[in-house]
């Protein structure tokens, strides 16, 4: 990851808590089809990882560096299906207190 990338997630983080605070309104109408992006986003990166991962294990890379990528990459899953189904509850924990 270099600064570039670390830059963009630092004003991602920055816009997304300004709209919170300053226009509520519009936040909320906003949340839903940017968790729906992130989450078909998510899905097709994870699929690419996946299938990175079935190219390693099919070539003939040493055990111990197929077990080792294999590790990585699914822990790399299960930590963007962690964020992704806490954005969610999030979601759907502020829907049911909004009347």
């Amino acid at each position: 990851m270099n600064v570039g990338s670390v830059l963009v997630l630092i004003a991602l983080v920055a816009i997304d808590r300004f709209l919170h605070k300053r226009f509520p309104r519009f936040y909320q109408r906003i949340q839903l089809p940017a968790l729906i992006f992130a989450s078909l986003l998510a899905a097709v990166y994870c699929a690419f990882l996946g299938y990175g991962a079935w190219q390693v294990l099919t070539s003939g890379v040493s055990a111990g560096d197929k077990g080792f990528f294999v590790i990585f990459v699914a822990a790399v899953i299960a930590i963007y299906a962690a964020v992704l189904i806490f954005a969610w509850t999030d979601w759907l924990r502020k829907r049911r207190r909004t009347p």
